[in-house]
């Protein structure tokens, strides 16, 4: 069959699937999904606590004012690392990892034991255990 010397031209650019089909997702498989569901929804909990700390409603005892303002920028960074990592972004992972690596000093600073400092970074571990197998969909 001769193709139509009118039509517009046809192009493929990278990954773009064909007009009329949609561009297949990687399965992001339940335990992925469902940690990053958490954490998103843990991590909006804390960015409400946090708010509230930083406009005064509830007090931070034993610390300074600039606590709650950093603990803050640090959950909203979280949230959306976290949802890059959900749209299989690679900086969304990193992102969460140096903002765990960033509040675990932040917590040693402050005073917290290196027992209580650590347990901040099991969301981390579970977050790289969950996603190591699905490393080849990030982009």
């Amino acid at each position: 069959m001769n193709r139509n010397p009118y039509a517009p031209p046809e192009a493929a650019v990278g990954d773009v699937p064909p007009p009329g089909q949609v561009a297949s997702r990687p399965a992001r498989g339940v335990w992925l999904t469902t940690l990053l569901a958490l954490m998103i929804v843990a991590n909006a909990r804390s960015a409400v606590v946090y708010f509230l700390v930083v406009i005064g409603k509830i007090p931070l005892p034993g610390q300074a004012a600039w606590v709650g303002q950093i603990y803050l920028l640090l959950v909203i960074g979280n949230i959306a690392s976290l949802i890059a990592t959900w749209a299989w972004s690679k900086w969304g992972l990193f992102g969460v990892i140096g903002l765990s690596i960033v509040a675990f000093v932040l917590n040693i600073s402050l005073g917290y034991s290196f027992f209580r400092a650590s347990v901040g970074l099991l969301g981390l571990v579970l977050l790289l255990a969950a996603a190591y197998p699905k490393g080849d969909h990030f982009k």
